[in-house]
């Protein structure tokens, strides 16, 4: 198989994967968490729009341009995740360190959100 294709091949796995683990995990967590009461009544309020919004609703049709800068962030590191033992763990680990635990942002969960919210 030809570099080009399998890139194509690697973004559009990579996309397919974000895209349902962003729709599996969110309804989860709608469901689970309440999110219409959380968004209403606490500090989400005063960034995160509405439920009704429509750029809401638009969020996850938009993971594809997220799903595609995810491809193209991880290609070069491919053989690491894929042909390597455990390469779904690495990337794991990766993906928690950088975008869960030390965002660039207060996000609530994240080590910055832990000491910038008041309860």
């Amino acid at each position: 198989m030809n570099t080009e294709l399998r890139s194509r091949a690697f973004a559009f796995r990579a996309t397919a994967c974000h895209m349902a683990s962003y729709w599996i995990l969110g309804m989860l967590a709608y469901s689970l968490l309440d999110y219409k009461a959380r968004f209403e009544s606490s500090v989400y309020a005063q960034f995160m729009r509405p439920l009704d919004s429509p750029w809401y609703a638009a969020g996850p049709a938009l993971q594809i341009f997220r799903g595609v800068l995810l491809a193209a962030a991880l290609y070069p590191f491919r053989r690491v995740l894929l042909d390597e033992p455990r390469g779904w763990l690495k990337l794991f680990g990766l993906l928690v360190a950088l975008c869960v635990l030390s965002t660039s942002g207060a996000a609530p969960g994240s080590l910055e959100g832990v000491t910038a919210y008041r309860k």
